[in-house]
């Protein structure tokens, strides 16, 4: 009984020294440039069940991607590691917002925040030359001029079709022939 009792004190007191910290690569990022944002834990040692409530959306950003959790152990502290890269397309100053985070260890748990990040967003220096500037390199396109296939195609069909109707001929004279023969029997 008394055993129970010292582990029922001890338990809350492993909660209480979980370490829960964000940090980003950058304060300021251009539009459409990545950030690296990183949400490390610190557990006392094993056993602990960690549930971070990250949505896919946050206002003003874009998710790119997020790793999984990456575990490493020093001096018997449990260092949990997770990256998300996340992308902005409005210029302003946005928060990357602060996050629920619940530690629990069997039936005790305990819940933090994790600290917001302010995040600058801008564009990139403009060009004050005024020089214009093609995007790509100019290529050189090679132009095939399909004239003279067009001309021996309508000379070629000229021909064929010319042919047919000779044919054609031939066969209405030998038929006006043959009933030019039934005519003079006729009374």
């Amino acid at each position: 009984m008394i055993i129970l009792q010292l582990l029922s004190c001890l338990l809350p007191m492993a909660i209480a020294a979980q370490n829960v910290g964000v940090r980003a690569d950058k304060a300021g990022i251009l539009i459409g440039e990545p950030l690296q944002y990183e949400i490390v834990v610190k557990l006392p040692g094993e056993g602990f069940t960690l549930d971070i409530d990250i949505p896919d959306t946050i206002p003003h950003f874009e998710v790119l991607s997020r790793t999984n959790f990456d575990t490493t152990i020093v001096s018997g502290i449990y260092n949990l590691h997770q990256k998300i890269t996340f992308t902005s397309f409005d210029s302003g100053k946005w928060p990357i917002p602060a996050y629920p985070v619940t530690i629990q260890k069997g039936n005790n748990f305990k819940k933090f925040l994790t600290d917001s990040v302010m995040v600058n967003v801008g564009y990139s220096v403009a060009d004050s030359t005024n020089e214009l500037r093609d995007i790509k390199p100019l290529m050189e396109v090679e132009v095939v001029d399909y004239f003279w296939w067009w001309v021996a195609g309508g000379a070629l069909l000229a021909i064929i079709s010319g042919n047919s109707d000779l044919l054609v001929l031939e066969e209405v004279e030998e038929q006006r022939t043959a009933f030019a023969a039934y005519q003079s029997f006729s009374l």
